[in-house]
């Protein structure tokens, strides 16, 4: 009776036993309720009521994916604001990585899971919609845990960890044959202060991991293409840089204020490919003549 948070916790066990775990209003009040904390507290509270919607409700429901935009958010904001005091005189503590880890770990299960479901639906049923929110937000994870990676200390094991981690969700993405375009910087969930799927350092760990650098979207699109709109590394980490996309544009071609030299060696990188181009440019016949192995790469030049 002293104890007035002690009270508010009380209230959501009895909430819970009434409505029962599946009723919005249950996940809900206790995620208002962890909203009030920051740190270890909001962090338990909100695991609490992701895995009782992961439970309970369909995969890809919009509550789940809601809770796990709510931890970017969280995350974002502690990692931006560590040592400052919230408006409720509360001090934001450090930022734990096995905590995203976790979160991040239960957004790949969702986007595998939830990919089994699609697959069982007949196709004129199937909604990606849904699919792909829930990637982009396991992506803004993955750029927090990259991040992290960067900024600070850490040891071998965690950082296999979070490597065997970003290369699940890689075979997740790849099962579902998604688009490099999930990795350019729009922003179909909403603002995220300080995370951006384009970042380089999460790039870098996609790709170390066995992310296809030469995938192309709906648009023709590498990821190289959409690197040249943006701000290029000098990594290609296997990609073709000649690859052309549906408007006849290359990586070179759509650099902005740079050459194609200052990053990349050009005869290092284009001399396998130098063939191909010669028979796309003088259309010369080649299905049926040369292995088939070969005709894919011939094709994308």
């Amino acid at each position: 009776m002293a104890d007035p948070d002690e009270m508010r916790m009380q209230a959501l066990v009895i909430r819970e036993r009434i409505l029962g775990p599946a009723h919005p209003d249950t996940s809900y009040y206790i995620r208002y309720r962890g909203a009030v904390y920051v740190g270890r507290g909001c962090i338990d509270l909100w695991n609490y009521a992701l895995d009782m919607q992961q439970t309970m409700l369909e995969r890809l429901n919009p509550m789940t994916q809601s809770s796990l935009f709510s931890f970017t958010e969280l995350f974002s904001f502690m990692m931006g604001e560590e040592g400052k005091h919230t408006t409720r005189g509360r001090l934001v503590p450090p930022i734990d990585v096995m905590e995203i880890l976790r979160v991040f770990n239960k957004a790949v299960r969702e986007v595998e899971l939830g990919s089994l479901m699609l697959e069982r639906m007949p196709n004129m049923e199937r909604d990606m919609t849904h699919l792909t929110r829930v990637m982009v937000i396991t992506l803004h994870l993955a750029c927090l845990l990259t991040r992290l990676l960067d900024h600070h200390t850490s040891t071998d094991a965690i950082t296999e960890d979070i490597h065997r981690a970003i290369y699940n969700l890689v075979n997740a993405l790849r099962t579902n044959g998604s688009p490099p375009r999930l990795l350019q910087g729009r922003r179909p969930l909403g603002e995220v202060p300080g995370v951006s799927v384009s970042s380089p350092h999460l790039a870098e760990v996609l790709l170390k991991v066995g992310a296809d650098p030469n995938l192309k979207d709906d648009d023709g699109n590498t990821p190289l293409h959409l690197a040249a709109m943006a701000n290029p590394a000098r990594r290609t980490y296997g990609a073709h840089i000649d690859l052309v996309n549906n408007t006849g544009d290359t990586f070179a071609s759509l650099l902005k204020g740079q050459q194609v030299h200052e990053l990349v060696n050009t005869a290092k990188y284009t001399t396998s490919c130098a063939a191909a181009r010669v028979i796309q440019q003088f259309k010369i016949p080649y299905r049926g003549i040369v292995p088939a192995a070969l005709e894919s790469v011939i094709a994308c030049h």
